[in-house]
């Protein structure tokens, strides 16, 4: 243990050129031995762009992807036994690191005891919790914070029959209760001493809950053939065009490319026919040719790309793949490369 801390302390005061900072944690495992540290990058999923549901054996990757250790000149976990570990970050801007699936927020010259304590039977039962000391650490134990079962109790019921002949009362509703999460949250977050970009990635990813919420309702609506699907298709697509992206948040987490590739999905099988018919190709290629967005632009030009090029009934393949290789984003340019 002396040796654990000593690492520790000697790793927190180095420094690296062009204003980058090692951060070191000290990781303690409690009433668990097992453990997964990664960060979550869209493009290092299986299959990103696939627009169908994820088989069983897919899900069962996603959610238990085993023991990752990384080990990079950038990214260290080293183990000092079975229930400690020293997690080494180098980096100039903050970073989302996620230790059995709990989100922490680590920030450049961070030094902090992290310990990871199990009380349910397994990390898929929501009973563990994260304890941290030192500088910034209320960083690290923000996630406990955000599970509030009162708040959830005001979550509207899109069944109630209140919202029969009336989806915008139900969307409005839906809205109230993302305020109030944040009106909740948001000063919570800040009495405990998180960092403020922390808590405004926190607040803007409530959004994206938000807008994952209306695209569950819509295919329910869908599927119980509510007479005002069409009303509230358009309030989607009112809350997707009106909703502000920060792409630095790709760093962070992939929820917002998720949501983009959500989008695109429904404008497939909602806007588009399911793109049963050559006119119906024509008209998805015109719609995201011209998306004002040019960030958004490109996924949706990489998921047409990625999942339709071998359609017959797909003319403009060629066109979007010359786009796709054109765009700005490293990533998108890779993964199609890969496809190639």
């Amino acid at each position: 243990m002396k040796n654990f801390f000593l690492m520790l302390c000697l790793t927190c005061s180095f420094y690296i050129g062009h204003a980058q900072k090692t951060s070191s944690i000290a990781i303690t495992l409690k009433n668990i031995t097992d453990i997964n540290v990664e960060q979550l990058n869209f493009f290092e999923q299986p299959r990103s762009y696939n627009l169908e549901r994820p088989s069983d054996d897919e899900l069962r990757i996603l959610l238990k992807r085993g023991y990752n250790l990384p080990r990079s000149a950038f990214f260290n976990v080293s183990k000092i036994d079975d229930h400690h570990y020293l997690l080494k970050y180098r980096s100039d801007k903050p970073e989302m690191v996620y230790l059995n699936y709990r989100p922490i927020y680590i920030t450049p010259g961070d030094s902090v005891q992290l310990t990871y304590k199990m009380v349910g039977p397994d990390w898929n039962s929501d009973q563990d919790s994260l304890i941290a000391y030192g500088k910034n650490s209320s960083n690290y134990m923000f996630s406990n914070y955000m599970f509030n079962r009162t708040l959830s109790k005001h979550k509207p019921d899109s069944k109630n029959v209140k919202y029969d002949q009336n989806v915008q009362h139900f969307y409005d509703d839906l809205v109230k209760f993302y305020q109030m999460n944040d009106d909740f949250l948001q000063p919570l977050f800040t009495k405990k001493g998180c960092a403020k970009p922390l808590i405004d990635y926190l607040s803007r990813k409530r959004r994206i809950d938000f807008l994952f919420d209306l695209y569950y309702y819509e295919q329910e609506f869908q599927e119980n053939k509510h007479p005002q699907l069409a009303k509230f298709g358009s309030l989607i697509d009112s809350a997707f065009t009106n909703t502000k992206f920060n792409p630095a948040d790709t760093s962070l987490s992939f929820a917002m490319e998720n949501v983009f590739r959500g989008y695109f999905k429904r404008l497939v099988n909602v806007k588009f026919n399911h793109l049963t018919s050559r006119k119906d190709y024509d008209r998805l290629y015109s719609d995201i040719k011209n998306y004002p967005n040019p960030f958004i632009r490109e996924y949706f030009l990489y998921f047409f790309a990625m999942n339709y090029y071998k359609d017959p009934q797909n003319a403009n393949a060629a066109d979007v793949d010359a786009l796709v290789e054109e765009s700005k984003n490293a990533n998108i340019r890779k993964a199609f490369k890969d496809r190639i």
